[in-house]
């Protein structure tokens, strides 16, 4: 369980480490693995490299955060960047 003090940067993903895990970049080039929450692995059957998402991390370990999707540009649907 992630601490309230937890922020939520945008990302981007870059390749997939599991069924369930990314590798993904943040806007200050770090990169960490982000695993998708439970009740968003429904959503994250169409995930692809390039793609955003909103990472939630806790400020005492930047080796791992959890993926929130949430889409970008138009329509409900993922968007490629």
């Amino acid at each position: 369980m992630l601490p309230a003090r937890a922020f939520c940067p945008d990302a981007v993903l870059l390749h997939p480490l599991g069924s369930h895990a990314w590798w993904v970049r943040l806007p200050n080039g770090h990169e960490l693995a982000g695993v998708v929450r439970r009740v968003d692995r429904e959503a994250a059957v169409g995930l692809a490299a390039g793609q955003r998402v909103t990472l939630e991390v806790a400020p005492a370990d930047f080796s791992r955060g959890r993926l929130r999707l949430s889409w970008f540009g138009e329509g409900a649907g993922p968007s490629a960047v």
